[in-house]
């Protein structure tokens, strides 16, 4: 009988929930975008004062306080700031997570907003959403207008797995949206904001996806209550960073290994980069022309040509246009972050075949072992010593890192 009663009472609670959801008014779309197109900013990039792109950004209210929210990739393509009400306004990051493409920032007067309510909320399948951001589509004043598009929750559980990395869930749409839309919120037709547009498949036509309420939730809450931290909060965080880069050693993800570096310092690396970078590419058309169709003569080219950290540049950018197929080598070259990634991830790799006296793909990497941290007093820089272990040795090696942005990230500079 207690069986039947509790059956009962959970039968009567699911269907409360679900009339609920039915409840819910649905809006029309305009009414949608004009409560919430204040509350929407566009970010700018710019590099060497000069316009690289936009993306988007909203302003979503939680626990009492405001945040501004946005993908990490967003914030990350150049120096950027924020415009709201037609005035330029500088942010302060205060989070990010590199892998989950999260970005967490305020800025002086977000509290005199009515941010958008925030909650963990599970979409059902064939719900209709809207995604609402600053495609590059340029309008009358030769910026991006604010646009809403509409679409369907084409998968709610989207499950993309990302090796050693784990599995990401991701909730899909049938939204076609464009560059720019990246970091502006979607929300259901009640008006509901249940994520953020993050990301599109290029070989698939009007499939989106977006990064899920509860994993915003879940950053906002791991924001530092205090910019001092003590040592073993210090610690723990920056072995998360050096277990994401074994990861991306382990896995021989040479493309990925780039993000784990900080953004301030590519920009000031990016003129050398790109150096390095018109260097190769020079020689690659060379070798083009040359040896239209001869793979031998083309490689024996370049193999005299190039040599250190230029012919491992040359293989990063060739593997990163086998995997970006859409994209081309005027777009690495323009792109500050994506060509010091590689120059950067070229760098450190060269520096792995160095102390280990062995040629890129005999570098077999097994595990690593922390031997000693040294921080400065704020916490905000450290000196890891560790010993990497291989196959058949190990060797010593010492790693820098600085704090920002809520976070660890190795700076160049790596050596015995």
């Amino acid at each position: 009988m207690k069986i039947n009663i509790l059956f009962f009472l959970i039968v009567l609670i699911l269907s409360c929930q679900s009339g609920e959801k039915k409840a819910q008014t649905s809006l029309k779309p305009q009414e949608i975008f004009n409560n919430n197109a204040k509350l929407i900013p566009i970010v700018h990039s710019f590099y060497d004062r000069k316009y690289s792109g936009n993306g988007s950004s909203f302003i979503v209210s939680y626990q009492g306080k405001n945040y501004l929210i946005s993908n990490y990739h967003v914030i990350t393509a150049g120096q950027f700031g924020l415009e709201i009400n037609n005035k330029y306004i500088e942010p302060e990051v205060l989070r990010v997570n590199d892998f989950e493409d999260i970005a967490i920032i305020s800025f002086p007067g977000i509290e005199k907003f009515k941010g958008i309510n925030i909650q963990a909320y599970e979409p059902g399948e064939g719900e209709v959403a809207y995604a609402i951001g600053y495609p590059g589509i340029a309008g009358r004043l030769g910026k991006p207008n604010l646009t809403i598009t509409e679409g369907l929750v084409s998968n709610s559980k989207l499950l993309i797995d990302r090796g050693e990395n784990g599995v990401k869930r991701y909730i899909q749409l049938s939204i076609p949206v464009n560059p720019g839309n990246s970091g502006g919120p979607v929300f259901n037709e009640s008006g509901k904001l249940i994520g953020m547009t993050t990301l599109k498949w290029l070989n698939l036509s009007s499939v989106s996806a977006a990064i899920p309420t509860a994993d915003i939730i879940r950053e906002i809450n791991l924001i530092p209550k205090t910019k001092n931290l003590t040592e073993e909060a210090a610690t723990i965080s920056l072995k998360n960073r050096l277990d994401l880069m074994a990861i991306s050693v382990n896995e021989m993800d040479i493309l990925e290994f780039g993000f784990h570096y900080s953004p301030t310092i590519k920009l000031k690396i990016y003129p050398y980069a790109k150096t390095t970078a018109e260097n190769v590419i020079n020689v690659f058309s060379d070798a083009k022309t040359r040896f239209p169709n001869n793979e031998s003569g083309f490689n024996q080219y370049v193999s005299t040509k190039l040599s250190g950290i230029d012919q491992i540049f040359f293989f990063m950018m060739v593997r990163y246009l086998g995997v970006h197929k859409s994209e081309s080598i005027d777009d690495i070259i323009n792109s500050p972050f994506i060509i010091t990634e590689i120059y950067l991830a070229s760098r450190f790799y060269l520096t792995l075949m160095t102390l280990a006296d062995l040629p890129y793909n005999e570098v077999d990497f097994t595990k690593y072992k922390v031997e000693s941290i040294k921080y400065n007093e704020d916490k905000t820089l450290a000196n890891v010593s560790a010993t990497i272990f291989l196959t058949k040795k190990s060797f010593p090696i010492k790693l820098d890192f600085v704090r920002e942005w809520g976070i660890w990230f190795l700076v160049p500079g790596v050596n015995k």
